[in-house]
């Protein structure tokens, strides 16, 4: 889900380029960059904050555990 800063932005963008103010190019930037650090943006946070007075409301959660990978698949395959 995006948050409403990157929301805001592409309707920003979306309305820039019907516009013709923003060519092509930048406007295909633009939206990869809106994406990106939205994507980021969770990871980020979850490294910054550890320590916080959040932490044991992030541990309960299971939040945590669900952004773990799984042993099995990350281990090679014995057979």
């Amino acid at each position: 889900m995006m948050n409403t800063r990157a929301l805001m932005e592409l309707i920003v963008l979306n309305v820039g380029y019907d516009l013709n103010v923003i060519p092509a190019s930048v406007f295909c930037m633009l939206v990869m960059m809106a994406v990106l650090t939205t994507i980021m943006t969770t990871p980020l946070l979850m490294l910054l904050m550890r320590g916080t007075e959040i932490e044991p409301f992030i541990a309960a959660s299971g939040f945590r555990r669900s952004l773990r990978p799984r042993a099995e698949a990350i281990a090679p395959s014995s057979a």
